[in-house]
């Protein structure tokens, strides 16, 4: 029988099956239920030390068109904390904590690094595709103002300082995950330069809704009126994770490299190690089919082998 087996970053993963960091990873009844179905690991839902805004997640899937998550739950990290101790305690699944430190200190990143490690995390994801306070680039000398979109996963120097810090901060491995609104292969290899482990690539890319053009312009899709730009998810996204992966792979030869971004299938997550990725990412596919998906990847990953 095929061995579907992966070293990730000095992890050792049964199969390359690991569930993004979403609202499908908050709660222990969700990750256990992604034990049963197949999946080697997950990374946890976005956590900070102190949450800066509250959310309810949200996701508007219009067929043949998109997958539109404008909001989503954020987690503090003692709930965060909780929730690995429940997964170390209760599954086999390698727990990987997906985490943001506060815009304007770089040694909070550390000490939420730190805390999670101690709940006993085996691998820390550092976000950095959201939005981040111009008040961390002050620190290290860039002078950038606060701006919408990844901030730091744009900003090679401003990742791998990020890197660098945490990295040196923590004994576990570090992963960073990279954002398509920038050159993924520049800011990966500055990363791995300064100490991280691994990378994860894509993130969503940044969307905004349809409009009623026979109504003023209003977003078409529910409850948006007061949002700004969204994650576009799904396999529309697959082409351009394809594009990243490889990329990254062509840059970095050597560094482990967590593929995902629209990934619906057996071929499709063939097709991403072909492109370069170790390991693979679903969050989509598990949103729209559930985690019964795995059951019909697995068996035609191992035929294919």
């Amino acid at each position: 029988m095929a061995d579907l087996s992966v070293d990730f970053a000095g992890l050792k993963l049964k199969n390359p099956f690991v569930v993004a960091s979403s609202e499908l990873t908050n709660k222990i009844e969700k990750i256990k239920m992604a034990e049963e179905h197949g999946a080697s690991a997950v990374s946890t839902k976005l956590t900070f030390l102190k949450v800066p805004l509250y959310a309810r997640p949200y996701h508007i899937i219009e067929k043949e068109g998109a997958f539109y998550s404008p909001s989503g739950e954020r987690m503090w990290v003692e709930w965060t904390q909780e929730l690995i101790q429940e997964c170390k305690e209760q599954t086999e699944l390698k727990v990987i904590a997906n985490m943001m430190g506060p815009g304007g200190d770089i040694d909070a990143w550390v000490k939420l690094a730190r805390m999670l490690e101690e709940a006993g995390a085996d691998m820390v994801e550092l976000n950095m595709s959201c939005p981040n306070l111009g008040l961390m680039a002050k620190q290290v000398g860039k002078d950038e103002k606060p701006t919408l979109g990844a901030v730091i996963g744009k900003d090679p120097e401003l990742a791998g300082t990020v890197c660098k810090a945490v990295s040196d901060g923590v004994k576990i491995p570090v992963m960073a995950k990279m954002t398509p609104e920038a050159e993924t292969m520049i800011v990966s290899e500055a990363c791995w330069q300064n100490g991280a482990a691994a990378v994860s690539a894509i993130n969503c890319p940044q969307s905004l809704p349809p409009l009623d053009i026979k109504n003023g312009g209003r977003p078409m899709y529910p409850s948006t009126g007061n949002q700004s730009t969204a994650g576009l998810c799904g396999p529309w996204i697959r082409p351009l994770a394809y594009r990243h992966i490889a990329q990254i792979r062509t840059r970095c030869p050597d560094l482990p490299l967590a593929g995902g971004g629209g990934l619906m299938n057996w071929r499709h997550s063939v097709e991403a190690i072909m492109y370069g990725a170790t390991t693979l990412t679903y969050c989509s596919l598990l949103y729209l089919k559930g985690y019964k998906a795995f059951a019909k990847i697995e068996p035609g990953m191992r035929k294919f082998m």
